[in-house]
């Protein structure tokens, strides 16, 4: 299952810049797109939150180290989506 940070609970919405504290979730399997509101506080809870959802691929615009270094230790691949505003 792929996880991308997002903005609104719109299909159209960008992506978030922020990670941790993100509003919400794009969580996508099967090409099936499922937007959930993040109730996670902080980087680490976020990141354990996406493992137990399944999540093993993460695309974000930006991420503390700490976080970046438990996803890489939970083995979720983690991808850069870039600095410019891209939708979903």
């Amino acid at each position: 299952m792929i996880a991308i940070p997002v903005k609104t609970d719109k299909e159209d919405t960008a992506v978030s810049t922020l990670f941790g504290k993100a509003k919400y979730f794009a969580l996508i399997d099967n090409n099936k797109i499922n937007i959930v509101k993040n109730e996670q506080s902080g980087g680490k809870a976020v990141v354990k939150w996406l493992k137990n959802q399944n999540v093993d691929t993460l695309i974000t615009s930006h991420i503390g180290e700490r976080p970046f270094t438990l996803l890489s230790d939970l083995n979720i691949k983690t991808y850069f989506a870039g600095d410019k505003r891209v939708e979903l």
